[in-house]
């Protein structure tokens, strides 16, 4: 399992100097990758300020977690992965993503609409391009007949998926899922075990499990409890998360966070990896908390898990 801090906090700041500051801070720690979110109207575009960590922080692998797919043509996309790719010495991972649909609605009108469909053709035309680049696609949603150069490494696509047909469809077409405010029993009995097979059955490797948790090393664990919950609450609550949570039994996101001191948090994270998570994508509930920064850096050079 590889393990990485995401700056998603710092996304609406639009500070990109901000961001290469913080994933500086991530690679001094020892921490081995890191991963950004970009907002559906937000000022920053993701990949790009990727690209200018790597430049920074060439030995980062990065990852995109996630970029919501509306108004955005996927060769479009691929074009920028395909740049990207090319300038992440440390690898490259893209995560994409419907966001959600007040989300959407809010900030760019009524774009939302067929998710299920529209995410399929879209992966359709990412990947082959991504992988390939190559493809033929006349769909409803998509047209794409076109052939690019490939002149970067390998780029996995990861789509995130907590409901079954999205899992499958991931499974089906994409490297792997990534899935946040998912506790261990969802994803040890729902996400794995429907990722796995639709991969399985269409012939396709075993997929990348990739997880977001809020984590915090700890003496006073109420407190850091009090500041996820405050955070999801303002920031995260949606239909989709929600369903995960009562699927985990759970009454509160701070539940499944990874809380505790060095020795809790630490076991937490090597039974995310022996049930097979993939990638632990690390939220920070304390901003800049050089203590969990330590314990992830531990975790990683200790045990068997991979940086």
């Amino acid at each position: 399992m590889k393990i990485g801090i995401n700056g998603n906090r710092l996304v609406a700041s639009g500070d990109v100097h901000a961001i290469t500051k913080h994933a500086a801070d991530v690679a001094a720690a020892g921490v081995g990758s890191y991963w950004l979110a970009q907002h559906p109207a937000g000022a920053m575009d993701a990949l790009g300020t990727l690209i200018a960590v790597a430049g920074r922080q060439p030995q980062l692998a990065l990852g995109t977690g996630v970029i919501p797919i509306w108004g955005r043509h996927p060769a479009a996309l691929a074009a920028q992965v395909l740049t990207a790719s090319q300038s992440v010495p440390g690898g490259l991972t893209v995560g994409i993503g419907l966001s959600h649909v007040a989300m959407v609605e809010q900030h760019l009108g009524t774009l939302y609409a067929r998710p299920l469909a529209t995410m399929r053709e879209y992966l359709e035309v990412l990947v082959p391009l991504v992988r390939d680049g190559e493809v033929d696609h006349e769909g409803p949603i998509f047209q794409c007949h076109t052939k690019v150069a490939v002149a970067g490494p390998p780029t996995d696509v990861l789509v995130a998926a907590m409901g079954p047909r999205m899992l499958e469809l991931a499974g089906a077409l994409a490297d792997g899922t990534i899935v946040t405010w998912t506790g261990p029993k969802t994803i040890r009995d729902h996400v794995i075990p429907t990722i796995s097979k639709a991969a399985a059955d269409h012939g396709r490797p075993p997929p990348r499990i990739a997880a977001v948790f809020s984590a915090c090393v700890t003496d006073d664990a109420d407190a850091a409890r009090a500041a996820v919950h405050d955070w999801f609450e303002f920031h995260g609550r949606a239909p989709s998360y929600d369903a995960m949570l009562e699927r985990e039994g759970v009454a509160s996101a701070s539940d499944v966070a990874l809380i505790g001191d060095e020795s809790e948090v630490a076991a937490r994270i090597l039974d995310l990896a022996a049930l097979g998570v993939t990638d632990l994508i690390i939220g920070e509930a304390v901003p800049g908390d050089a203590r969990t920064r330590r314990l992830l850096a531990d975790v990683m050079t200790t045990t068997d898990v991979s940086p």
